[in-house]
């Protein structure tokens, strides 16, 4: 999962910073059920509040969603969702593959299967398993 927060939804960025903090703490995805169910409520002031109700140390998520560095995390992920030609959300990549069936198991089984293969098949031909990844991205 990476986060693209849209321009013009002005709490997005705060929501994308917020869930890297709480990645920290083991509850990221807790956190983003709590973005998504309040999505009207985004501002500091809830959002510390979010991480005081999954039980995260409310200071040291305050410190870590205000630092610079998952500032810059957030950053990144815009920045590669547009070179691999994200324009909104949510937008499904599997391996670099924009996914543009349906968003379920069902949709997702048969790319994920086929990309499975692949990469057995690359692995059988003798690519290292650490460098399997990039060479299913680069045949995209």
């Amino acid at each position: 999962m990476r986060h693209y927060p849209l321009p013009m939804h002005p709490d997005a960025g705060p929501a994308a910073r917020a869930m890297q903090a709480a990645k920290r703490q083991g509850k990221a995805w807790e956190m983003a059920d709590i973005l998504f169910a309040n999505y009207r409520k985004l501002k500091p002031d809830d959002i510390a509040g979010y991480a005081g109700e999954l039980s995260l140390d409310v200071e040291k998520f305050k410190t870590v969603f205000e630092s610079d560095e998952v500032a810059k995390e957030v950053a990144g992920d815009t920045k590669a969702a547009s070179r691999a030609g994200v324009r909104g959300t949510p937008t499904i990549l599997i391996n670099g593959l924009k996914h543009r069936g349906p968003r379920t198991l069902e949709g997702f089984k048969p790319v994920i299967d086929g990309e499975i293969k692949k990469a057995d098949e690359l692995i059988k031909k003798g690519t290292p398993l650490a460098k399997v990844y990039e060479a299913l991205s680069k045949s995209k």
